[in-house]
């Protein structure tokens, strides 16, 4: 009797920490938009290797498409109340803010004139390493709250 006590404790406790659908689907979104990032970010550091100052542009536009979504994501299903979440959020925000700004400055000029080549790469290589660091942070994170999270930026 005993025995079956101590095996039905066993499983109650291995199942209460099992992760749920819905959260192991936000999981794997967040992820596999964080993966895109990074992707789109090594792309147009690659052109810019080759002076494609172009098509790192386009690549540069990917990502700032793919921003808000993962900001509203990382808002809206972390755990708010934790210090590293929140530092994460303004993490990202900052990114945003500095993508955009990156964007602005590409569709500045007829021919991409006012890009400067080396910044935009150095930024990027920044920006690699942060997304780097953010795929792990999700991955070691709780994605199943359900914030109401929304932001004010005006694009």
């Amino acid at each position: 009797m005993k025995f079956i006590l101590l095996v039905s404790i066993f499983l109650m406790a291995k199942l209460s920490n099992a992760e749920t659908l819905r959260e192991k689907n936000n999981r794997q979104e967040m992820l596999k938009r964080v993966t895109l990032m990074m992707k789109a970010t090594a792309e147009a550091r690659e052109a810019l290797k080759v002076e494609k100052v172009d098509t790192a542009c386009e690549k540069v536009e990917v990502l700032f498409g793919l921003y808000p979504d993962h900001l509203t994501d990382v808002g809206g299903h972390m755990n708010a109340y934790k210090k590293k979440v929140t530092k994460f959020r303004e993490t990202v925000m900052a990114q945003l803010i500095q993508v955009h700004h990156e964007v602005n400055t590409c569709r500045s000029g007829k021919e991409f004139e006012n890009v400067d080549p080396e910044l935009l790469n150095k930024n990027l290589k920044k920006l690699e390493v942060s997304l780097k660091r953010q795929h792990d942070f999700i991955e070691d994170q709780d994605t199943s709250h359900d914030n109401s999270f929304y932001y004010r930026y005006e694009f």
